[in-house]
């Protein structure tokens, strides 16, 4: 969600302080920015033990009518059950419940696309 975020909550996290809870976690402001332009890049997230040590996440957004971001949908779960190998298999799985979701909310990615402001 910081990803799509159009209010300045991106400064505002980094001027609080990107803490550190575990050794993958991202304490470098400028580290994150590009991991935040490669989300919105690509159209969802992989974190592996950022939070937590041995957790693993994919995670893919909804948006709304306007094309807007509301929501996301994640998969979260133990490094032993989401391999490397599971991994593409969970992101695309994530990315068509979201892409699902997304036109359940009026989201139509045909109209944006001729609009020249296709989202991921």
């Amino acid at each position: 969600m910081l990803a799509y975020d159009e209010g300045g909550a991106v400064e505002e996290v980094i001027n609080k302080g990107l803490e550190a809870h575990t050794e993958n976690s991202i304490t470098n402001p400028d580290e994150l920015r590009s991991r935040l332009a490669a989300v919105r890049e690509d159209g969802y997230a992989i974190s592996t033990e950022e939070f937590r040590e041995g957790i693993k996440s994919v995670a893919a957004t909804i948006r709304d009518h306007t094309g807007k971001v509301i929501s996301a949908i994640t998969v979260v779960g133990p490094l032993q059950r989401m391999t490397n190998n599971k991994t593409p298999h969970i992101k695309k799985k994530v990315m068509a419940a979201g892409k699902e979701a997304s036109e359940r909310m009026g989201y139509d990615e045909r109209y944006f696309k001729q609009l020249g402001r296709l989202h991921r």
